[in-house]
């Protein structure tokens, strides 16, 4: 059978309790390249070319899991339970009060002190739709960082026709639970380690972002992108709001005409080395992080510290603190339900290279 992606599995390291981390290289015909761990389900590299064919590694990423524990940015990793911040990591379902472990001052952040990315998953290599797909599954027990019920999680990882990579996430649970995972991937289009993101032009399909306060807390409210600083429904560089102290951060917007279907929600473009990418995804908001706290004293995978704005994270979601805030959609899961939810990063380039390496 000729597929049209091949998974190729070989030794990453081990985890700090001796679990064995094995990577799994993702080949599609269409010359896409993607390498993922099973700690974390982190993205480590993904191979993209520009406008001339000259493949890049895209996204951020460490050499070993101790890099990855010691920096502790996220990088390219899944998320949850909840991505984002909850209020004094607390929440109630209607019925009880639930505290969870709080690792940033009273917040909780990214699923705790050890959420999903900083677990071992178990992993598959499946055969779907002619092509090789990898599979990634996880079970949260009832109370791990606080959280209520045993969850089941599986997010598949697969590279497309469509010149994408593309990341399906999956679960049920046997109690009530918040759920709103993502991936926190970091993007920089010239290539890891090649300076910032800053002169990258943006778009996103937003009107309104999550008002926060000082420490990144949802106050609740949600209000209008500002002109000319965080309203990027016309493509304008990242420089834009990052310069901005207010704003630098980056903010968490609501995806305009929400369907639950899969549709293009934002892009980035370098232009020099005329790398595109479109985000596409059926969740209902879309968390842009600029990068501003990057600091690393680790290198990165091109021998580089990152620093600040050395990538973008398109962390595609529900709304965290959505427990706290009535007039945010709701991020529980029932046990009599089933939670699904894809996002894609598909690439173009100035040079049609794809089609002319399938002929």
């Amino acid at each position: 059978m000729n597929l049209e992606c091949k998974i190729k599995k070989s030794k990453f390291g081990q985890s700090p309790a001796g679990d064995l981390i094995d990577c799994y290289e993702l080949k599609h015909t269409n010359g896409l390249i993607a390498k993922v761990i099973n700690f974390g389900g982190i993205l480590t590299e993904l191979y993209v070319p520009d406008k001339f064919g000259k493949y890049a590694n895209v996204v951020l990423g460490f050499q070993d899991v101790h890099s990855y524990l010691k920096e502790n940015i996220y990088a390219g990793a899944i998320i949850g339970r909840v991505a984002g911040r909850l209020t004094k990591g607390k929440f109630n379902d209607g019925k009880k009060t639930y505290q969870l472990t709080q690792n940033e001052g009273e917040t909780h952040l990214h699923g705790g002190i050890k959420g999903f990315d900083k677990s071992v998953w178990d992993a598959k290599i499946v055969t779907k739709n002619n092509s090789e797909v990898l599979e990634l599954t996880y079970h949260s027990p009832n109370g791990e960082e606080g959280y209520p019920g045993n969850l089941s999680m599986r997010v598949t990882y697969s590279l497309t026709k469509e010149n994408g990579i593309r990341i399906e996430y999956e679960a049920t649970t046997d109690e009530l639970t918040p759920l709103c995972p993502t991936n926190h991937s970091y993007f920089n289009l010239a290539g890891e380690g090649k300076g910032t993101i800053l002169n990258h032009l943006l778009t996103i399909d937003s009107e309104l972002i999550a008002e926060v306060d000082q420490n990144y807390l949802p106050t609740g409210n949600l209000k209008k992108t500002v002109a000319d600083i965080t309203d990027y429904k016309k493509a304008a560089p990242i420089e834009r709001m990052a310069k901005i102290d207010t704003y630098a951060h980056g903010e968490m917007y609501l995806l305009d005409n929400f369907t639950k279907d899969l549709k293009k929600v934002a892009s980035l473009q370098e232009p020099k080395s005329g790398r595109t990418m479109n985000v596409y995804t059926d969740a209902i908001g879309m968390q842009l992080y600029t990068g501003l706290f990057l600091n690393t004293t680790s290198k990165g995978r091109s021998g580089a510290a990152y620093k600040p704005f050395s990538g973008v994270c398109f962390e595609c979601q529900g709304f965290s603190d959505a427990p706290n805030h009535k007039t945010f959609a709701s991020i529980f899961l029932h046990p009599d339900e089933c939670f699904k939810q894809v996002t894609e990063y598909r690439f173009e380039n100035n040079f049609d290279f794809y089609k002319q390496n399938k002929t």
